[in-house]
């Protein structure tokens, strides 16, 4: 019997109209709509608030970012697309080098950025409005790094934090594979941040076992238990975090017998004030992994050191994996793919990319393109994953 695991990257999302990494960043970089409310936390609104004189800043810095990877990527001879992602990235380090990052090349990129930062206009706004409460008040570079990080994790959850219905077409291989009496469904994982995949197959009546408790009659919050037993469903492993998981303080532990004081949580509904707890420790937002190579980092992360194990688990009880929508630029995953192929000949990729294998090995990463150019072992249909017809793959997996 093939076992089967399917890997979806964001871009499998996009069949069920969320916005592609190409449109996150041309929003991102818009520079409008989005502001900053008085709770700490950016949100869509029509025109700037009279209090907001940090989204200005932090839409500079954006752009200068932006500009700063285009020159350094340029250079390299290598002009690549950039995306939110990479921005991120150099956000989170500039943020991260004053606490836990402590990289000294980024001295005179700091340096650099602190220097133009002080001629911005929207700074001198900015120190003025503070001057009032605190005449000795100074620029705080960090907060504003750390501001831009909220500023993209905010608006590309608000932009993927629709749980409205939604085209599926491209989820009936996922349901046919599961229906096949010859073949094994071991697992789902997805680097999707949205979550159109879980409410979908679950409304088909697909058991999925995500790693959280069932909810306590009569609550609404979900604990992390990382429990994905065979009993509960479908593995289903979200890679990448989600914009229903938030970190909640529990104001009766006792309730929750030998739990941490401190959890990820996920509220059914999705919506913070139908629940009963209130978030305090600081501003609430969901728990998602952005950016390029700062993520692997994260994943040996309190609950992301269960979900990527649990990944490679289930990769390795698997013959055959289905990769939709990846891109193959995670270098973190990517080893994963590449020691579970290689650990046995029998193991074998199928890729849903309607590019071809040319582009995807083209725009992969170097170990992962080895992977893709090995006929022998990758298989690629050549199609949108939403005009796959399920015995298309039925074919490719069975001819297996």
């Amino acid at each position: 019997m093939n076992r089967i695991t399917f890997l979806l990257g964001a871009g499998a999302s996009i069949p069920a109209g969320y916005s592609s990494t190409k449109c996150l960043t041309k929003k991102i970089r818009a520079s409008e709509n989005y502001y900053r409310h008085t709770d700490q936390k950016f949100y869509r609104f029509p025109e700037r608030p009279p209090t907001d004189y940090t989204t200005p800043i932090v839409c500079r810095i954006i752009d200068w970012l932006f500009k700063r990877t285009k020159e350094y990527f340029q250079d390299r001879g290598n002009p690549k697309e950039l995306n939110y992602e990479d921005i991120y990235y150099l956000a989170s380090q500039l943020r991260d080098d004053a606490t836990e990052l402590q990289n000294p090349a980024l001295l005179p990129l700091i340096r650099k950025l602190k220097c133009e930062m002080t001629l911005w206009q929207e700074c001198r706004q900015y120190c003025q409005v503070k001057s009032i409460l605190d005449p000795s008040y100074r620029l705080d570079f960090n907060k504003f790094c750390s501001e831009t990080c909220h500023y993209i994790e905010d608006i590309v959850t608000d932009l993927l934090n629709d749980n409205r219905e939604c085209c599926t077409r491209h989820l009936e291989i996922i349901k046919t594979i599961h229906e096949e009496d010859d073949l094994e469904l071991r697992g789902i994982a997805t680097l999707a941040h949205d979550t159109h995949v879980e409410r979908n197959l679950k409304s088909a009546g697909i058991k999925l076992a995500d790693g959280f408790r069932p909810p306590i009659p009569g609550d609404t919050l979900r604990i992390w238990k990382n429990q994905f037993s065979s009993c509960d469903g479908i593995p289903f492993i979200k890679l990448h975090g989600s914009v229903n998981w938030t970190s909640f303080e529990l104001p009766e532990p006792r309730k929750y017998e030998k739990l941490p004081q401190s959890e990820i949580g996920v509220l059914e509904p999705s919506r913070l004030e139908e629940s009963v707890y209130l978030h305090s420790g600081g501003v609430n937002r969901p728990f998602l992994l952005i950016g390029t190579f700062n993520k692997p980092a994260q994943y040996s992360w309190g609950l992301m050191l269960d979900i990527h194990y649990r990944f490679r688990k289930i990769l390795e009880g698997s013959d055959t994996l289905v990769v939709c929508g990846y891109s193959f630029g995670d270098k973190a995953i990517n080893t994963q793919l590449i020691f579970w192929c290689n650990a046995e000949r029998s193991r074998s990729l199928v890729v849903i990319d309607p590019r071809g294998r040319s582009d995807v090995i083209n725009s992969a990463r170097y170990a992962a393109a080895q992977l893709l150019n090995d006929e022998g072992t990758t298989r690629f249909i050549t199609k949108k994953l939403e005009e796959v017809e399920p015995h298309e793959l039925l074919e490719v997996l069975v001819s297996r």
